[in-house]
C-alpha cells in the first residue's frame, strides 16, 4: 500500500521512471508495477553506455513487456559519432568536476525536455520516479523521498531501501541483473565515467581496451586543436596512458570522493554501491 503522502503526491499525474540499466532503476520499475502504478520508463542515451547496457535495456523490454522511451540530445547525434564523442569534438571541451557538461547536455537536458513536453500534453506536472537510496552514500543520505523541481516532482520511492531489498525484488520477479555487475563492475552508466575510480578504470581497461582506444583518439584530437596540454584529457588526471599505468599500480586512489551531480539527483545513472 502507498502512504497517504505518496498518494497525494502522485495522484492524477503522469509518472515517468528514469531507467539507466542499473539495479536500482530496474527495482523502481518493478516496485511501480507491484503497486499497480502506471508509468512510462525513459532512458537518456548518451551514446557512451556500454553495449551490454543497451542489450540489457532490450532484455528488460521483453522480460517486462514494456517499451522504454529513449531520449537524447539530438544536437550531438548529427553524425555516427553521436553522443559523448560528438559532444567533445563539437564543443572542443572535456567535461570535468567543475564543468559537468556531459551530465547537463546528454542527460539532464533530454529528460527535462521530455518532462516539459509531457507536462504540456498532460496538462499536469509529471512525477519522475528515480532509483536513489540513502545507504548508497553520504550525499544521498540527505535526500528526501520527494523533491519539487520546475519540470517535475522527483520521487525516490526506494530512498530507504537496502541493497538486499533491491536484490529481493529482482528475484521475486525473476529479473536478471545487468551482466556488467556479474563481470565485477559496480557502476552502470557512462562507460567509463569521467569520475571512475582506480579499480574501475583498471577493470574496464583489462576487459574492454578498445574503449580506451577511443579515449586516446579523443585526447589526440583535442591536443591537435589546442596544443599539448594535459588539461584536455578524458579523466582530467593526465593523459590516458598515464592514467592506465596509474590504475594498474599500487598507488592510492586520490579521487574516490562521491559527488552529488545531476546524474545522481535525477537517477539518470547507477553509481553502483553494492551494499
Amino acid at each position: 500500500m502507498l502512504t497517504s503522502k505518496q498518494q497525494d503526491k502522485i495522484i492524477n499525474r503522469p509518472i515517468v521512471a528514469s531507467v539507466s540499466g542499473g539495479k536500482d532503476s530496474t527495482a523502481v520499475m518493478l516496485y511501480l508495477r507491484e503497486k499497480g502504478i502506471s508509468f512510462t520508463p525513459v532512458f537518456c542515451d548518451t551514446g557512451w553506455e556500454h553495449p551490454i547496457t543497451y542489450d540489457y535495456l532490450s532484455y528488460l523490454e521483453k522480460a517486462l513487456d514494456i517499451k522504454i522511451v529513449r531520449v537524447r540530445n539530438e544536437k550531438y547525434f548529427d553524425t555516427n559519432e553521436g553522443g559523448y564523442v560528438r559532444m567533445v569534438k563539437r564543443d572542443q571541451f572535456f567535461p570535468s568536476q567543475q564543468r559537468r557538461v556531459c551530465t547537463i547536455n546528454l542527460k539532464v537536458k533530454p529528460i527535462q525536455d521530455y518532462l516539459d513536453g509531457l507536462r504540456e500534453s498532460a496538462r499536469a506536472k509529471p512525477v519522475n520516479a528515480v532509483g536513489i537510496r540513502k545507504e548508497e552514500s553520504k550525499a544521498r543520505s540527505t535526500l528526501e523521498e520527494f523533491e519539487d523541481k520546475d519540470e517535475a516532482t522527483i520521487w525516490r520511492p526506494l530512498i530507504d531501501w537496502s541493497f538486499d531489498q533491491v536484490v529481493d525484488i529482482h528475484k521475486r520477479y525473476n529479473i536478471k541483473p545487468n551482466p556488467l555487475y556479474t563481470q565485477g563492475f559496480s557502476r552502470v552508466g557512462c562507460f567509463p565515467c569521467i569520475f571512475a575510480r582506480k579499480g574501475e578504470i583498471k577493470m574496464a581497461f583489462e576487459r574492454y581496451p578498445e574503449r580506451f582506444d577511443v579515449i586516446r583518439g579523443l585526447e589526440e584530437y583535442m591536443q591537435e586543436l589546442r596544443g599539448v596540454d594535459d588539461k584536455y584529457t578524458f579523466f582530467n588526471r593526465g593523459k590516458i596512458d598515464d592514467v592506465i599505468n596509474w590504475a594498474k599500480s599500487d598507488q592510492l586512489d586520490l579521487f574516490s570522493e562521491e559527488y552529488l551531480s545531476g546524474c545522481l539527483t535525477w537517477g539518470l545513472c547507477d553509481s553502483g554501491v553494492n551494499k
